[in-house]
């Protein structure tokens, strides 16, 4: 299904809606990925799929990482004008 040279508009769909499914999405995802046979254009895409997720997680655990600092000056603003 995905081997042609150009995929349709229902190729695309039909992609779309596999990738809806828990558990199977990644096992699609990755086969698809790593199959040789796979179209260079749903290649393209989901190589960028996965630079966007490794970008999401980095950010995540960078603001993760930025957190007690943010507190502690959360708290000195609070601490500093008394009610």
């Amino acid at each position: 299904m995905f081997q042609k040279r150009q995929l349709s508009v229902l190729d695309w769909f039909g992609f779309h809606i596999l990738m809806i499914i828990p558990l199977a999405n990644i096992i699609i995802f990755l086969i698809l990925l790593f199959s040789g046979e796979t179209n260079k254009t749903l290649r393209s895409y989901l190589w960028f799929q996965v630079i966007i997720v490794i970008m999401v997680i980095v950010l995540y655990i960078f603001l993760l990482s930025q957190l007690p600092g943010i507190m502690g000056i959360i708290e000195d603003y609070l601490n500093a004008y008394p009610v």
